[in-house]
C-alpha cells in the first residue's frame, strides 16, 4: 500500500479569494533530499542559499525580509542573543571553571562553539520547514520555543546514552569519529534536488500527526464539530523535532569528541541551544548569505573526527588547539562569505552583507 493511501490530507490555507487551497500547492517547488536517511542534505541547502540569494522573486524577497520579522523582533533578538553569550560566558567563569577546572571550561567553550556552528548551519533547514507549510510570521517563536524545549530533553537522552556507550565500549569512538569524517564528506557532495513534499521527515509527520486542513491561531490543537483534533502548526513541531533528532547525529559525537564529562557535553548544548529562537530571527534574513559556513562547519566536524581517531590511538590533541583551530575555521568561513558576497554583490544590495558582517 502506497504512503498517500492512508496519510492524513495536506493542511490547506485560504487563497486571496477567500477559498481553500490545499497546502501543497503553495509550497515552494524545490527543496534538497538526503537520500540516505530522513533529513535534507546540506548540499542540497546550499543550492537552496544561492539559488534565494540570486533569485528576484517573491519567494526570495520573503526570505530576506519577511523571514526576519518586525524591526521590534529584531531588537529584541538581538538583545536576548547578546545575554545569552554573556550567561554563557557567565557560566564558563562562574560555574565550570572553580568546579571542573581550566581544561573542562576550555572544553566548554569549545562545545559551545561547535554545537552554535551547527545550529546555524541547521537554521537554514527550520527556515525551509516553515516555508513549506506557509507558518505565518509571528507563530514561528512559539513553534521554535517549544521545539527547543523538547530538543533539550531528547539531548539529555542522547547524550547521556553516547557518553555510557564510550565508557563502557572505547571502539565506539571510532564509530563517532567514522559518523563525523562521513558527515563532513556528504556536506561537500552534491545531491540531486527533490520536492520536500516527498521527505521522508515530511511523511513521517503527517502520519504521526492527524491534522485538521487548517491552521487555528498559533494553536496545536483545536476543536472540530466536538472533536479534539491537532492542526498543522503540530506538524511544523513533529518536523522539527525530527529535523532536531537528526542534527543530534552530527553534533553529539562531536562535542563527545572533545571531551566526554556529560556535564560539560550537556550544558554546552543546553547554552548554545538556549539563544536558537532569537538567533533564528537575527538571521533568517541572511543565513542563506553565509555561503561558505557549510565549508566552515564541514571542516570543523572532519577536524573533531579524525582527533577522536587520533586520542584512541594515544595521540593526545589539546583543548586549546581544539578551540583555537575550530575559532579559526568559523572565522574563515565568515570572512569568505562576507567576501564572496561583496564581489558578486549577491542579496541586491550592501545593506545586506553588513547585516551579515554586524551580526557574526
Amino acid at each position: 500500500m502506497d504512503y498517500d493511501d492512508f496519510a492524513p490530507p495536506l493542511p490547506k490555507r485560504r487563497n486571496d479569494a477567500g477559498s481553500l487551497r490545499p497546502l501543497n500547492s503553495w509550497h515552494a517547488p524545490v527543496a534538497s533530499i538526503d537520500s540516505s536517511g530522513l533529513g535534507l542534505s546540506h548540499a542540497g541547502r546550499e543550492r537552496r542559499r544561492r539559488e534565494l540569494l540570486h533569485s528576484d522573486s517573491p519567494e526570495s524577497r520573503s526570505h530576506t525580509t519577511a523571514k526576519g520579522g518586525t524591526a521590534l523582533q529584531q531588537r529584541r533578538a538581538i538583545i536576548t542573543t547578546i545575554w545569552s553569550f554573556i550567561a554563557t560566558a557567565a557560566f564558563a567563569v562562574g560555574v565550570v571553571l572553580p568546579l571542573k577546572g581550566s581544561q573542562a571550561t576550555l572544553d566548554f567553550v569549545t562545545g559551545f562553539l561547535v554545537e552554535k556552528s551547527l545550529s546555524v548551519d541547521n537554521l537554514f533547514v527550520f527556515l525551509m520547514i516553515f516555508e513549506y507549510f506557509h507558518v505565518p510570521d509571528e507563530y514561528t517563536e512559539r513553534v521554535l520555543k517549544w521545539g527547543i524545549m523538547s530538543a533539550l530533553v531528547l539531548r539529555g537522552v542522547m547524550i547521556a546514552m553516547g557518553v555510557a556507550a564510550v565508557e563502557r565500549f572505547r571502539p565506539v569512538l571510532l564509530l563517532f569519529a567514522l559518523i563525523l569524517i562521513w558527515s563532513s564528506y556528504k556536506m561537500l557532495q552534491p545531491e540531486n534536488d527533490e520536492d520536500l513534499s516527498d521527505n521522508a521527515v515530511m511523511k513521517i509527520a503527517r502520519w504521526l500527526v492527524d491534522a485538521t486542513d487548517e491552521y487555528d491561531g498559533d494553536a496545536f490543537f483545536t476543536t472540530v464539530k466536538g472533536t479534539r483534533r491537532a492542526t498543522p502548526m503540530l506538524v511544523v513541531l513533529v518536523c522539527i523535532e525530527l529535523s532536531d533528532v537528526l542534527f543530534a547525529v552530527d553534533s553529539i559525537p562531536a562535542v563527545v569528541g572533545i571531551t566526554h564529562d556529560p556535564f560539560i557535553v550537556y550544558s554546552s548544548n543546553i547554552f548554545a541551544l538556549m539563544a536558537l529562537r532569537s538567533l533564528y530571527l537575527i538571521l533568517a534574513k541572511s543565513v542563506q548569505q553565509l555561503l561558505y559556513l557549510r565549508h566552515a562547519v564541514a571542516a570543523i566536524l572532519g577536524f573533531v573526527g579524525m582527533k577522536m581517531v587520533a586520542e584512541y590511538f594515544g595521540i593526545h590533541v589539546s583543548s586549546f588547539l581544539s578551540l583555537a583551530v575550530i575559532l579559526a575555521l568559523l572565522a574563515a568561513g565568515t570572512a569568505a562569505s562576507i567576501a564572496h558576497n561583496r564581489r558578486s554583490g549577491a542579496g541586491g544590495s550592501a545593506s545586506g552583507h553588513e547585516h551579515v558582517r554586524d551580526v557574526v
